[in-house]
């Protein structure tokens, strides 16, 4: 019964039903996925899947993730050119159709990302003292742009593997005009 409520919205609905040519290997042909806003394609079965995926270790997902950290940190460490990682980008809660706590604000940066950002941490860290961590929370639910616009709390208590004050984490939030209401973007300019 949800999946027609969930195709409706393009929540967790599969890339399979957007009617774009597939390749060999029966993923959408890239031109096709290019005619639309990629933003589109994060409320998909896969993408939601694929995070929740690397939040839960499927498959051992979040152990290669840390070793690619720790192999990415240690061929850079030391390079006076490199200050940093931000080791995943605009996090999203994953397949919160299977999971509804996803939605709670906070809940993701607590549960999910705080464990898997500290052991990402650990190795930078162990590459190299010096290396600081941006880590982000996730832009939604924390934000979301209905009811005017709501902004939550993050919910990290301290930085990934750290104390507060920190010299070697900085908390790195995006934020969308568009996310706090529709209409606050009507031309497409913040």
């Amino acid at each position: 019964m949800l999946e027609l409520a969930y195709d409706k919205t393009g929540v967790c609905k599969s890339i399979k039903k957007y009617g774009f040519a597939m390749d060999s290997n029966d993923d959408p042909e890239v031109a096709d996925c290019q005619t639309k806003n990629f933003a589109m394609f994060y409320n998909t079965r896969e993408s939601m899947n694929s995070f929740s995926a690397l939040y839960d270790n499927v498959e051992g997902l979040t152990d290669k993730w840390v070793e690619y950290w720790n192999q990415t940190s240690a061929a850079f460490a030391n390079n006076p050119y490199v200050i940093g990682y931000d080791p995943l980008n605009e996090p999203y809660p994953g397949n919160f159709a299977r999971d509804d706590k996803l939605l709670i604000p906070g809940h993701l940066d607590a549960v999910k990302l705080a464990p898997m950002y500290t052991s990402a941490y650990e190795k930078y860290i162990a590459n190299d003292p010096e290396n600081i961590m941006w880590f982000m929370p996730a832009s939604f639910p924390d934000e979301a742009g209905f009811l005017g616009g709501q902004v939550y709390d993050v919910g990290f208590t301290t930085p990934p593997g750290g104390e507060i004050g920190s010299p070697n984490h900085v908390l790195n939030d995006h934020t969308y005009c568009c996310q706090m209401s529709a209409s606050e973007c009507k031309t497409g300019e913040p």
